[in-house]
C-alpha cells in the first residue's frame, strides 16, 4: 500500500513533505528557517487518493515540487 511517509522517503529530500487536503494531496517544502534564509513552497496534486498514482508518479510530482521552489529562491 502506497503512504505519504513511503512517497516522501522514496523522494528523499529533508525539507519535503506530503499532505492530504480534501479531494487533493500537496507536496510542502519548508527549510525550517526563518526570514532572509527561508524557503518556502507548496505543490498541488489533485488526486482525490494516494493509490491513485503510481510510486514512480508521486516521485516525479515531489521532484517537479523541489526544483520550483529552489528555482524560486535562488540567488
Amino acid at each position: 500500500m502506497l503512504t505519504a511517509k513511503k512517497i516522501i522517503k522514496e523522494i528523499g529530500h529533508p525539507h519535503l513533505n506530503l499532505y492530504r487536503g480534501e479531494g487533493y494531496q500537496y507536496f510542502v517544502y519548508d527549510n525550517g528557517k526563518e526570514g532572509d534564509a527561508m524557503v518556502y513552497g507548496d505543490y498541488s496534486v489533485y488526486t482525490h487518493r494516494i493509490n491513485y498514482l503510481s510510486l514512480e508518479q508521486w516521485v516525479a510530482y515531489g521532484n517537479d515540487c523541489i526544483k520550483e521552489v529552489e528555482k524560486e529562491f535562488a540567488p
